[in-house]
């Protein structure tokens, strides 16, 4: 290590020997000067001038004092360090260009002299932080090209290794994503570059006093290579990088899934173990939330069975509980404000009295009902036509109140096939298998209460009036 610090020290020598400005190649104090009285005098002068920001007054005294003494008294490098803040000020306010590149030169051979005059000042190493402190001058100040700032930028990173200043952190990482932008560096370049940074901030922001300094410079650095992190960085990094955010929440199915997505955008391969992990443990979750669903879906049907009614009286109804069916559809009926609904449940009733009972006139009523709430609904007309020919038998003995029985459930099958098209082939299979059951015209004649085409009032449940018609 100090071999190469020699070398870089005969390096600079070697520069400023052949400089074309006025900087002198020895580290020449008051004492070897020629004047040394004057070169003391110049000394002060320009000092006091320089403590009341007397800048443009200063210059010359700082020049004559510096050509005379480059190093002052040999235990302070006040001639580079004022130096650096007379020239920056003149170089700020000149707007001619060829004086500002004199000062720039000037001033970055400052440091340069510096470095050979005063390596050690204050007791430890200073040419890593003197070259960070002219590379931040050179990316700042002067903008200077990049390949040139670079190259002072590690000069100094190789002295100072970790122990740089966080003004640096920034233009190091602004170069590099330039370099590798510009294909003047490859990935491989790019990333070694980066882990350096993230080192350096780690370990200051662990041991230096500028702490917040040093992470506000990590952060920049970071967010400075999000440009081009895709094209530098290979799986294992992205995996590292988000693995925080996967632990912050790692059975959030949103979270783990973008996560997933992310990965496999950067490149990642589904094969890895990470996201074999998350991609089971989707798998898993997404086979409960089946479970828990059906489990919800479950309760919600059994839920839904027992607000309703309805659906109670038909399962009542399928297991011939029909007296307490007929209570279910009841209350159905009085739940409800559905008249198409409350006509069904009317119709069901009726059917519950017709079929399984055997109490046609309740069946009636209520097939009646049925069709008052719906009006342009056949099916109960034709259960009561129906209803009509299964009790003719059992109300009358007699052929003429029977025959007179079908002719009014024929008209009923008729009503219904006026109304509804649905029930039209039924009623009309119905009508021709019962209208050939007429009263003979002999017994019509013997009558002396009826006549053909005349009204006959029908008895029983049927209470019916219709006009004879004879065979």
């Amino acid at each position: 290590m100090n071999t190469l610090r020699n070398w870089n020290r005969l390096f600079f020598i070697f520069l400023l020997l052949f400089s074309h400005i006025k900087i002198s190649a020895q580290c020449k104090t008051f004492k070897d000067s020629d004047d040394p009285t004057t070169a003391r005098n110049n000394h002060m002068f320009y000092r006091t001038a320089l403590k009341a920001k007397k800048i443009e007054e200063a210059y010359p005294l700082w020049k004559n004092a510096y050509d005379a003494a480059p190093a002052a008294d040999g235990k302070r490098n006040f001639h580079y360090t004022d130096g650096r803040t007379i020239l920056k000020h003149l170089y700020k306010k000149e707007t001619d260009n060829q004086k500002r590149q004199q000062y720039t030169k000037t001033i970055l051979q400052l440091y340069d002299q510096e470095i050979l005059c005063y390596p050690n000042f204050g007791g430890r190493d200073k040419t890593g932080f003197l070259l960070g402190r002219k590379a931040f001058d050179m990316f700042y100040i002067f903008e200077s090209p990049y390949e040139a700032v670079l190259k002072v930028i590690e000069q100094s990173l190789h002295h100072s290794q970790n122990n740089v200043e966080y003004i640096l952190l920034f233009p190091y990482a602004s170069i590099i994503v330039h370099q590798f932008q510009k294909e003047i560096i490859d990935s491989t370049t790019a990333r070694e570059a980066y882990e350096q940074l993230l080192e350096i901030a780690d370990y200051n922001i662990d041991k230096n006093q500028y702490v917040s300094q040093f992470k506000e410079a990590k952060e920049k650095i970071i967010k400075e290579f999000l440009t081009i992190e895709d094209h530098i960085f290979d799986c294992a990094y992205f995996k590292n990088k988000i693995y925080p955010l996967y632990k912050a929440a790692p059975n959030d199915p949103d979270n783990y899934r973008k996560i997933y997505n992310e990965l496999l955008h950067k490149g990642c391969d589904k094969s890895d173990p990470f996201l074999k992990e998350i991609a089971a443990k989707d798998r898993t979750h997404i086979e409960k939330q089946k479970i828990k669903q059906k489990q919800e879906q479950k309760q919600q049907k059994i839920q839904w069975q027992k607000d309703n009614p309805a659906y109670i009286a038909r399962t009542l109804e399928h297991q011939k509980r029909f007296l307490e069916a007929i209570g279910k559809y009841e209350e159905a009926l009085q739940k409800t404000n559905d008249t198409n609904q409350k006509a069904q449940y009317s119709y069901r009733i009726a059917e519950i009295y017709y079929v399984h009972l055997k109490q046609y006139k309740a069946a009636k009523e209520h097939y009646l009902q049925a069709r008052q709430l719906r009006p342009n609904w056949g099916k109960p007309l034709i259960r009561i036509g129906r209803l009509y020919i299964n009790s003719a038998r059992d109300c009358f003995s007699d052929n003429l109140n029977i025959y007179m029985t079908y002719l009014a459930a024929i008209e009923k099958f008729q009503q219904a096939m006026l109304i509804d098209i649905e029930v039209e082939q039924e009623a009309q299979s119905l009508i021709k298998q019962y209208q050939k059951y007429r009263p003979d015209s002999g017994e019509v004649f013997m009558r002396q209460d009826i006549q053909e085409g005349g009204d006959y009032n029908i008895g029983c449940i049927i209470q019916e009036t219709v006009k004879v018609k004879v065979k």
